[in-house]
């Protein structure tokens, strides 16, 4: 029993420290280049707390959507 409380804890912790930004939604990643607002685009494709853009230094911006409360 102790091994699955551990094992549930260790799963929350790591939980805790992963990103909130679902993988990079390419339907939104134009708004980052033509002024539109990432977070309404986001909410559009059912994000409901928006998201932003972000430049990974490899490919340039994309737009990553918030993904709690999805």
């Amino acid at each position: 029993m102790k091994f699955f409380a551990v094992l549930f804890l260790a799963l929350f912790v790591i939980g805790a420290f992963v990103s909130d930004a679902a993988p990079p939604l390419n339907a939104c990643t134009e708004t980052c280049f033509n002024g539109g607002s990432v977070t309404e685009c986001c909410r559009a494709h059912g994000y409901r707390y928006g998201g932003r853009c972000s430049d990974d230094g490899v490919n340039g911006k994309r737009a990553y959507c918030n993904t709690f409360g999805k």
